[in-house]
């Protein structure tokens, strides 16, 4: 898996104050212990071929089958049999008759039956953000739950600023494995950046053991050096040399994790291999992409979506597998929505508001929210967001411990999955 890394040792001097810890958690941060999971499908997710609203299927079918194409987008009622679900989980698909999810998302169907995936849908950017429909707006937006169109600078990521007064280990509270970094950040870090944990090595001379290093600092430690400066930087490179050691290590963990892994699945894997060490860090972030569907949408949506669906039924599985599942919790985030109408090539162009997931076990499975009317459009002829994505954020920030109105500016009322 090629992904970039970025040498932890570029950090220190910010990490001066940090815990010299990795597994010990200060009194604050065991309060509030949740790890924050998110997966961005970076394009915009087409929601209307996601989560199909089966009460309005003649306008659905209708818009997914434009004049003049020859050919159609939509799903057929049949092929939506087997991931039909209602706002009661407890429904089996054939009992259900509100909504389905995509004919390839199976394990978001089998997900879904545990009550424990909430489902949100007309969530998006608020109407003033959305004249441009840029990917930078929408992306940016997403990754700081603030608006950024004409913006001076883009602000810290949400994820990161709601743990920025957390404790962390030397590894930091953050870490992102296939770009999104902007999520990551906070005004104190810019966030770790990790390919496999296998990959993670210090820019040393090879005739010099890692060990040996350690050992080291460990003996400079014990000259007691005159200045609380020093002691404090020597304590921290020590930490920092031993949670490198420790990623290192990590690519040991989780062996028997599904193999035949997609990206997603490797990224998904990683984090995995994270949690298991114990590496102190409570919010990641992955990327999957290729959800900008202007063209031949059929061609890519559906494995698309089967391939998140499937990543993330083996990564929140596993989880529950290992009983490390309890605090961990799931979100999605994607730059918009797409066009309820399907262009003449058989694509969706950038639209407004799409369907969003959060998942763990703290999660009060359903759907939340209001489907947008696949009959009255906004003015720009896009489905209308009832969800401001920012509320959704709001919710997830509060579980984690952190304060929703100091990183997005504002408060909301809970929208009651968690």
């Amino acid at each position: 898996m090629l992904i970039k890394r970025r040498s932890v040792l570029k950090s220190l001097a910010g990490a001066a104050c940090t815990p010299i810890f990795l597994e010990a958690m200060s009194a604050e941060a065991a309060a509030n212990d949740t790890i924050v999971v998110v997966i961005g499908l970076n394009g915009g997710n087409d929601g209307l071929n996601t989560v199909i609203p089966l009460k309005q299927f003649a306008a659905y079918n209708a818009l997914r089958s434009p004049a003049g194409s020859g050919g159609s987008i939509a799903y057929t009622q049949p092929q939506l049999s087997l991931t039909a679900f209602d706002s009661t989980p407890a429904h089996a698909p054939n009992q259900s008759t509100q909504f389905a999810f995509a004919p390839s998302m199976v394990p978001m169907r089998q997900l879904y039956a545990t009550g424990k995936l909430a489902v949100l849908t007309g969530i998006g950017l608020p109407n003033a953000e959305l004249a441009p429909l840029s990917h930078f707006n929408g992306w940016s937006d997403w990754s700081t739950g603030r608006i950024n169109v004409n913006a001076a600078a883009i602000p810290p990521g949400w994820l990161g600023a709601a743990l920025a007064s957390s404790s962390a280990g030397p590894l930091g509270a953050t870490a992102s494995v296939a770009g999104g970094e902007l999520v990551t950040s906070s005004t104190a870090s810019e966030g770790l950046v990790v390919g496999s944990p296998g990959d993670f090595n210090l820019n040393i001379p090879y005739y010099i053991p890692q060990f040996q290093l350690g050992e080291a600092f460990q003996k400079m430690l014990s000259l007691r050096p005159a200045t609380t400066v020093a002691t404090q930087a020597l304590t921290v490179t020590n930490a920092t040399v031993n949670a490198v050691g420790a990623m290192q290590s990590y690519a040991q963990l989780a062996s028997d994790y599904p193999s035949q892994l997609s990206d997603l699945g490797q990224q998904l894997q990683a984090i995995t291999q994270m949690i298991m060490g114990k590496s102190g860090i409570r919010g990641y972030v992955a990327v999957t992409y290729g959800f900008d569907t202007h063209s031949g949408q059929n061609n890519s949506h559906p494995g698309l979506v089967q391939d998140f669906s499937t990543s993330l039924q083996q990564f929140y599985t596993y989880l529950q597998q290992k009983k490390l599942s309890s605090n961990v919790l799931i979100v999605t985030i994607s730059d918009f929505g797409r066009t309820p109408h399907a262009n003449l090539s058989l694509g969706t162009d950038h639209g407004a508001a799409s369907v969003a997931f959060v998942l763990g076990d703290m999660v009060k499975g359903g759907v939340y929210g209001d489907y947008p009317s696949l009959t009255k459009f906004d003015t720009n002829g896009n489905l209308v967001v009832n969800v401001d994505f920012r509320n959704m954020l709001s919710d997830v920030i509060q579980a984690m411990g952190g304060n929703a109105k100091t990183v997005l500016g504002t408060t909301y009322p809970k929208l009651g999955f968690i």
